[in-house]
Order: C-alpha cells, then structure tokens, then sequence
C-alpha cells in the first residue's frame, strides 16, 4: 500500500475487466445457501447448491438449474467466468414444452477440465413462442467452504477495496494498486452473492468514497482521513458483520514479499477480529500454495492503527468501525512473482477465494452474531413522552440466547451515527425470548422508551445484553441507531 506518484496506465486486460463489471450490485439475499433465485415477469431462474465442490469426496458435487417459463420456449443455457468469458454450454436450442426444465452442472469446462475455485454466472437466453427473448442470470460460487448455511442472507460483508481515484497506492510496473484491490473486491462479492451472502461495497469505480472537499470530521479542513472516515460510514450504517478493508503492499526496496493480515488490539471486538484475521490469513496461503511455481510466505497477523481499525478519537476517528475488521495485505505488487499473481485474473480470483474461505471459517466460528430489521419506530414524538420500536432479530451466530435483554439508549444526536465508546444510559429494555438459535428469528416489540423532556434531535440506540454485564455491540454487532425528534405540544 506504499503510494506511488508514477502516472497510472492500467493494463487493458484489467481496464476491460473492469469495465465489464459495471452496474453489477450485491445486495443481501435472504434464501437458503442452496437456493439462488432470478425472476421477473415470464420466466424464473432458480439456482440449487451453490457454493458447490466438484472434488470426488461426493458432497456438493454439482449445482441443479431450474427454468420455470410462462409459456412454450427455446432455451440457450451457458456458464461464464468471473470476466465473461464462456466456460460451459449446457443446452443450445433445448425445446421446452411444458414450462419447466432442469439441468446439473457438475464444475466441468467444455474440455472436462475441473473450473478453478471462483465466481461463475449461470446466463440463460429463453426465446418464447409468442416472440419475446428474455434473459435471466445468476451468480453460483465453487468454494471449499459454505458461509454460514443456516441463513446466510441474513449476513452482511462491508468490502472496502483500498484507495481509488486520486489516491493510486502502491505502483509497479505500471499496475496501480487500487484497481486491483477493486478487481479482487468485486470478485470476492460475486463469491459471496453467489453463497447468498449480502455484501456492501464502499466503492465499485475508480473513485473517491465521499465527495472532495467534504469535511467529515468537522475540524475545518479535508483530507485524507475524511475519505478513510466515509468507508468505515458505509459498513457501519448498513450495520454489517465484518469489515474488510482489501490492500496489497510495497516496499521501497523492493525487496520483501508474503501476505499479513492487520488488525486491532485494543478494540472491544478484537478477540474477534484477532480470529478473522487468522482465518483470512491462512486461507489465503492455502489458496496461494495452490498457484504453480509459487510459495507463499506468512507475515502473520499484526496490529496497526490504521483508519479501517483505530479506535475511537473525537478529530482522527469520530466513527470507527464497529464491527470486527481487518485490513488485508494480499502480495506485495513490486515483487516481481507476487506482481505476476496480481496481475493477472486468475491470479485476482485465487486471492478472492482466500478472502471467501476466511470468511466462512470466521462465520463457522464467532459466537456472537445477531441481524437487526427496524419494523417500526418513532420519528417524531412529543418531549417528555414514552414511545416504542419493534424489530426483527436474526441470531447468526453460533450461540442460542439465554437471558439476554434487547436495550435501549438515547442519547443527543450526532452527525451519521455515534460512534464513541460512552454509550449512555440504558432507559428500557426488554427480554429476547431464550432458546433462539443459530438461524432463528423473532420478532420483538421494546415499549415505554422514555424521550428527553425538552425539544431536540436525539438517537434511539438499540443494543443486547448479555448476562454478566456483556452485550453484543462489544463483540462487534451493530444495533440501529434511529434519529428521533421530540417536539412541543
């Protein structure tokens, strides 16, 4: 992540690559790990077994595809890569006369050649009798591992592909750091939508997070940490799960190389993210070990206050990151072995895969996870008086509840969300039922929220206690922070 000054040129396969990549979005998905669903009027597609293993073992060995058509039709179904280049025909001009169809996908390429680990599209062009030609695609992953399969779209990523518009980071060779960490970013968020995953992108071009010139900290000027504030705003306010902040490294000499994984030691969350850490590091070696010719070297796991990481700070850091987080250095882009890793797209995917793996093992671990949905809650009420919020509680960690209290908090609003370590005083709570399990959801009602006496701009802070004197938000699960005004009779 050195920054170099040299003028970018980005490599046509790259610049293509991306370009190819506009206008895709991930959003949170909540079916089954098995099920991936793409419908709109006249013909659904219908995706079973994804993440998938064609590796001999005999589990999830191949994926099921489902045409559902309104009307008699003729069907083209392919399979593309991550870059969309053709890797299996499964039916050319299949006649479908009933309206239904189902095909299997055993992993295969058009020479039978096992597909490497990495996102694939499933695209299928259907040609009606009445003259319609609708097309309809989904994303499917080949992964080692499935993440979170009890409910996994209940589970949201925060991706943060590092740099971007004016800021290139490390250069060498003439390939720019930022556009790879974008490219592997938007690998990896096909992955994970292809495991029903949602994901949030800081960023999906070759550009700032926030506007320039936007001051964010409020200390009278903009710079750089108004940037690096605005990608942690993103993770945050969508209340995602983890945060990964994706870098490759340099180094003046250019004479070191291997893979590292920072986090921080002295946030509420870092046994957590010590874990994710960990689990991302040595999945990316697997996953590089992997690559012919090629040894990777681990740096370990290390400690840094970096912006994506750092801990709460009133002008540096007003609104740091509330979720476990790590900020990955992949391969050092000026070593002329790790440049070639990164360089090429292949390459982008076997680190992609790594981040994937990581993730699943984290998500099959951690203890602690919990998905807030605001149903209902106050915006307006009047001063002095008591009001109420439901929401809808997804457990997506590992831990079933037992004796543990939805709370609420107000405190004086603050720009975005608060994101300092005083979290004021609890003013109701109310019992989570016990029994909720890994997966499970309930829906729970919190009345009699006493508001402030006087008039004003005020944050509802949601938050679970635990028995003991812990709580979910110290182990990094994000609570809603509602804006509610009180007003005069």
């Amino acid at each position: 992540m050195l920054v170099g000054m040299r003028p970018r040129v980005i490599p046509t396969h790259l610049a293509l690559a991306l370009a190819l990549l506009a206008g895709l979005v991930a959003v949170p998905w909540a079916g089954s790990s098995s099920v991936a669903v793409a419908s709109t009027s006249g013909a659904t597609l219908v995706v079973h077994g994804s993440p998938f293993d064609p590796n001999g073992d005999g589990k999830r060995e191949s994926i099921r595809i489902e045409l559902e058509m309104a009307e008699p039709s003729t069907v083209e179904l392919r399979v593309h890569d991550f870059d969309g280049r053709r890797v299996r025909i499964i039916a050319s001009g299949a006649r479908v006369n009933d309206g239904h169809a189902t095909w299997t996908w055993r992993g295969r390429d058009s020479n039978g050649a096992k597909v490497p680990h990495g996102p694939y599209r499933v695209k299928a062009t259907i040609r009606t009798d009445s003259g319609a030609t609708l097309k309809r695609a989904r994303w499917v992953t080949r992964a080692r591992r499935v993440p979170y399969p009890i409910r996994p779209g209940a589970v949201l990523v925060a991706i943060d592909p590092g740099h971007g518009g004016p800021a290139a980071g490390a250069v060498w060779k003439r390939l720019p750091e930022d556009r790879v960490n974008l490219d592997i970013g938007l690998r990896l968020e096909a992955m994970l939508k292809g495991a029903g995953i949602g994901v949030v992108m800081t960023r999906r071009t070759d550009r700032n997070v926030s506007p320039v010139g936007k001051d964010l900290n409020f200390d009278g000027k903009y710079t750089r940490v108004d940037e690096l504030i605005a990608r942690n705003d993103v993770g945050n306010q969508a209340r995602a799960g983890i945060h990964l902040a994706l870098h490759n490294n340099a180094s003046s000499c250019h004479c070191t190389r291997g893979t590292s994984m920072y986090t921080h030691n002295k946030r509420s969350w870092s046994p957590e993210g010590r874990k994710l850490a960990r689990f991302l590091l040595d999945e990316h070696l697997r996953h590089l070990d992997r690559v012919r010719g090629f040894r990777p070297i681990d740096r370990g796991v290390r400690f840094h206050d970096f912006k994506a990481l750092k801990p709460y700070r009133p002008i540096a850091m007003p609104r740091p990151s509330l979720q476990p987080s790590v900020l990955g250095e992949s391969l050092f882009i000026d070593w002329p072995s790790e440049h070639r890793i990164l360089s090429r797209r292949s390459g982008r995917t076997v680190v992609a895969a790594g981040y994937f793996d990581g993730i699943a093992r984290y998500l099959a671990w951690r203890p602690y996870g919990l998905r807030f949905e605001v149903l209902d809650a106050p915006r307006v009420v009047a001063a002095g008086s008591k009001t109420s919020t439901t929401v809808r509680l997804t457990n997506t960690g590992h831990r079933t509840s037992s004796g543990w209290k939805l709370v609420a908090r107000v405190v004086p609003k603050v720009p975005r969300y608060d994101g300092r370590p005083r979290r004021g005083d609890i003013v109701a709570r109310v019992p989570i039922p016990d029994g909720l399990s890994p997966g499970e959801v309930v829906k729970v009602t919190l009345r009699g929220i006493p508001m402030p006496a006087k008039k004003g701009q005020w944050l509802l802070k949601l938050d679970v206690n635990l028995p003991g004197g812990d709580s979910l938000s110290r182990h990094g699960v994000v609570g809603p922070q509602l804006r509610v005004d009180t007003v005069g009779s």
